[in-house]
């Protein structure tokens, strides 16, 4: 029999594997610290998108009032509803990181941050692409919501971007201004024997069939992608 899934703390070890030019390594202990809510009035179509400058300004304006703490140590995660248009998104990202510039409302200091969308279509492989290898049948997701199993996938990617590579001079290959990051070089990869338009074998919840490959808090069930290990040069997914 399959030996037992690997926790989420035990798929994030892999990206503790990675250390600045002091050595210090990306820390292993993570916590959740503050959330703020924001509700957004756009203009009209066809300026109606919001764009990369607004959600740089919502995060500032929370800072600024309070609202969020200023915190070096941390990183900063924008989340937007379904009904809550990107520019660009699902069409070249389903989300991206970057880090503000130093200003008083950021304390003097560049601060790490992401913005991750409700997916849809970027929710792959829990939706069929549009795009790529066709016949591919969507997985059921393990916590029942396409969108927000999604979003998950693209919170870890982002996550292990912005732990190993904060401002765009950390661990990338390729291009810097496409760069792929510890994640997004293993895009699609979620488990052994994974190939472009397959994510790998998983692991299967009995009564529902949903596929998951990591166990969290309370035993709940994610899907997690593989991340590049920097000791053995592969991609590691949580099941090998």
């Amino acid at each position: 029999t399959r030996a037992a899934p690997p926790s989420v703390s035990s798929w994030w070890s892999t990206a503790t594997l990675y250390a600045d030019h002091a050595s210090a390594h990306v820390s292993s202990s993570l916590s959740f610290s503050s959330q703020s809510s924001t509700h957004v009035t756009l203009a009209e179509p066809p300026s109606a998108l919001l764009t990369k400058a607004r959600l740089l300004s919502l995060l500032t304006s929370a800072l600024s009032s309070k609202t969020l703490p200023v915190d070096t140590s941390g990183v900063y995660f924008i989340f937007t509803d379904p009904d809550v248009p990107v520019d660009e998104f699902c069409l070249s990202s389903c989300g991206f990181h970057d880090f503000t510039p130093a200003t008083p409302a950021t304390g003097n200091q560049t601060l790490p941050y992401a913005w991750v969308g409700s997916p849809g279509v970027c929710a792959w492989p829990f939706a069929a692409p549009q795009y790529g290898p066709q016949g591919f049948v969507a997985l059921r997701p393990p916590n029942g919501d396409v969108g927000m199993d999604g979003m998950l996938i693209n919170v870890a990617t982002l996550l292990a971007g912005m732990a190993t590579n904060p401002f765009h001079t950390g661990y990338f290959e390729g291009d810097s201004e496409v760069p792929s990051e510890a994640v997004s070089v293993c895009t699609g990869i979620f488990g052994e024997g994974a190939y472009p338009g397959n994510p790998g074998s998983l692991l299967k919840q009995q009564d529902t069939g949903a596929s998951y490959n990591a166990i969290g808090a309370n035993g709940r069930h994610y899907l997690l992608p593989a991340i590049w290990s920097p000791s053995t040069n592969t991609c590691l997914p949580p099941i090998t």
